[in-house]
């Protein structure tokens, strides 16, 4: 299941990656209202899947067991993908409800 939903997660990011690079480079490709509401579900997805996958990762090694309360690999990943998406979604999500 862990796997499954890390899978799950860098595919979406990829996919987001991408999203964003065409929105970039064609101006008439993703503008406009239609197109916002894709950006924050590819955003939702990304919070939910990464706050998942943080919150496992944090009781698979909790900081009380660890030598100096140092973090793994996949917790700064995770945490910082879940940190950076979870404003962005908000900030997005408002934008999307409120036009």
């Amino acid at each position: 299941m862990r796997t499954a939903l890390s899978r799950l997660l860098w595919l979406t990011l990829g996919v987001f990656t991408l999203w964003m690079a065409a929105s970039a480079l064609s101006d008439a490709l993703l503008t406009g209202r239609a197109w916002l509401p894709v950006t924050s579900l590819l955003l939702g997805v990304l919070v939910v899947l990464s706050g998942v996958l943080l919150l496992d990762e944090w009781r698979r090694n909790p900081l009380s067991e660890t030598e100096r309360g140092e973090w793994t690999g996949p917790m700064l990943a995770y945490s910082l993908v879940f940190a950076i998406t979870f404003f962005v979604f908000g900030y997005s999500f408002l934008g999307w409800y409120f036009s």
